[in-house]
């Protein structure tokens, strides 16, 4: 009866790949044993946990899932040529924590060492189906690579297939000198798709105007205008196929426009390129501050200023005034070179010299004027006794206070009414220069007459040392108007 030949998953492999399904985790398989079986074949069981009589063991060099059956682990190594002398009829999947995953029975198989005459490099070769390949991490030894005929014309296809679609874009990517006109555009494009790029080199200006691509619009981004083409210059667009045409791909960010950019300087943005600004240069401009607004000119300006003045300070305004800003002092603004002295300032003002405040002092007298004093009295204040013959021995006085000392006094003397018994009498008044008591006798006409009325006279003293005037009548009684006496120095 003829060997069947098998690889089992043992019990311990099948535990640790059912947890894996469970738990998330993954068993790593990292080594293959292999063995003679002892001398003979045997049957392998899923409870074995080692293979029989192991001959050699190794690291997994290659290990994948099947390209048809993604349940299936193809696991791959290699003998080295300088190691044999031994016959393979067993093998076994070892992981990471040296468990036995899976066993095989293994074709008989020698492998001689070069002394007997024969050396070559075994390949091991074992599938393992498993119910869910992502449960087992594939680790390869990174330091043997193996590779049979068939894998390397696969490749050697795969490798063609890649030049010829690279060399196919790199054709396409190359700059193209555009066909046709500024404005009607022709290139060679392959199959047109959504995002489809293509650069070519301008062949004419195309001055802003409308312009096609193989006979479809040509935009700029997110508009319904073309952009300007510059002859000479490359420009690269994408085909967008909801609209069925070309954008531009603008060679810059940016949202600025050419107002914004001096005028006849060149720049792009991410809508268009190749545009020309118009901002105008003003140059340096200088303004000098005045009492109206003056408008700045639109446009580009360098190294201009407003002129200033180092005297704008707020000791120099007025007070409760405010230049650009900046408020007048509350008070006088300068007196640093102010010199008045208080008695060369009228009493009662105030003044300021070196930021001191003045109080006035002077007067007519100080300042060599005249000065003038009005005292008013009735002749009623004085009090008289009668002597019977009109003198004034016996007649009281009234004192009239002055502020300062007189040289000259004119004494006006107002109408006197008098109205005593229907009897004549007579008002003294003298007045007393320097205490030298020399009678002036002022006189003076009563112009109202009531029944019999005579010349009055008035006495004045003028007192130095007292500064008063001293005012004598005699025999008077009734009403009298108002008196008053004016004094001038």
């Amino acid at each position: 009866m003829s060997e069947q030949f098998y690889t089992l998953v043992t019990l311990i492999g099948q535990a640790k790949i059912a947890n894996a399904n469970v738990l998330g985790n993954k068993v790593n398989f990292v080594k293959l044993k292999v063995g003679d079986g002892g001398g003979s074949y045997y049957n392998p069981t899923e409870n074995q946990t080692d293979i029989k009589n192991k001959v050699w063991e190794g690291n997994i060099n290659s290990i994948y899932v099947h390209e048809t059956n993604k349940n299936w682990i193809v696991i791959e190594t290699i003998i080295p040529g300088d190691v044999g002398g031994f016959t393979i009829r067993e093998s076994g999947i070892y992981d990471d924590e040296n468990n036995l995953i899976a066993i095989s029975k293994y074709p008989e198989t020698y492998k001689p060492l070069p002394s007997d005459g024969s050396a070559k490099d075994l390949m091991l070769k074992i599938i393992l189906e498993v119910s869910n390949s992502s449960n087992v991490t594939l680790k390869i030894d990174p330091t043997v690579i193996v590779a049979t005929k068939t894998d390397i014309k696969t490749l050697e296809i795969k490798i063609n297939n890649s030049s010829n679609e690279f060399n196919t874009h790199l054709t396409d990517s190359r700059f193209q000198l555009a066909g046709g006109t500024g404005t009607a555009i022709t290139l060679t494009l392959s199959s047109l798709v959504n995002g489809y790029s293509k650069t070519f080199i301008a062949s004419a200006n195309n001055g802003g105007a409308a312009t096609t691509i193989n006979g479809k619009k040509f935009y700029k981004p997110g508009t319904t205008i073309s952009p300007n083409l510059i002859a000479g210059k490359a420009y690269t667009v994408w085909y967008n196929s909801s609209g069925d045409c070309f954008f531009i791909k603008a060679s810059a960010e940016g949202n600025t426009i050419a107002s914004h950019v001096l005028a006849g300087d060149i720049f792009s943005t991410e809508i268009d390129t190749g545009s020309i600004g118009t901002m105008p240069n003003k140059g340096a401009v200088v303004i000098t501050p005045s009492v109206i607004n003056q408008p700045i000119p639109l446009g580009y300006h360098e190294n201009g200023y407003v002129i200033g003045d180092s005297n704008l300070i707020s000791d120099n305004i007025k007070a409760n005034k405010s230049i650009f800003g900046i408020q007048g002092k509350p008070s006088v603004v300068e007196t640093s070179d102010a010199n008045a002295l208080a008695a060369q300032i009228v009493e009662g003002y105030i003044s300021y010299t070196n930021g001191n405040k003045i109080i006035g002092t002077a007067n007519i007298q100080s300042l060599g004027g005249l000065r003038y004093q009005r005292i008013e009295y009735l002749p009623s204040d004085i009090i008289i006794q009668d002597s019977g013959n009109g003198i004034e021995g016996t007649a009281l006085k009234k004192t009239l206070p002055i502020s300062f000392t007189p040289k000259f006094m004119i004494v006006n003397i107002q109408k006197i009414q008098v109205f005593i018994n229907f009897v004549e009498h007579t008002i003294f008044a003298n007045m007393y220069d320097d205490h030298t008591e020399t009678k002036a006798t002022l006189n003076a006409t009563n112009n109202t007459y009531v029944y019999s009325a005579s010349t009055a006279s008035r006495y004045f003293e003028y007192s130095d040392y007292g500064k008063r005037i001293d005012i004598w009548a005699s025999s008077i009684t009734g009403p009298l108007t108002p008196c008053y006496a004016d004094i001038i120095y």
